[in-house]
């Protein structure tokens, strides 16, 4: 089975996606931010709540599937649109 890898920054921390396995590679750049206790309900951001995050994006969004893409009519996080803007 040919692997679906994928990696990105998630609150400046580095993450890579493979199939179903999420690493968070690196530490994020920020502690707290309003933006991500209000979307994700995480109030100190650390690896763990990066690996939560990516992973409510998957489920909720397909987020690094074969069947994920941007519609123009979502609102979307700046690193999401960073990540848009990169491909």
């Amino acid at each position: 089975m040919k692997e679906n890898c994928h990696e990105f920054l998630c609150r400046e921390a580095r993450v890579r996606v493979c199939n179903d396995k999420i690493e968070v590679l690196s530490d994020p750049a920020v502690s707290y931010f309003p933006c991500v206790e209000a979307n994700y309900k995480v109030k100190h951001i650390d690896r763990d709540a990066v690996k939560r995050i990516v992973k409510m994006k998957i489920e909720g969004f397909e987020f690094c599937s074969c069947n994920w893409c941007f519609d123009d009519k979502l609102v979307v996080p700046f690193g999401s649109q960073k990540l848009s803007a990169l491909a």
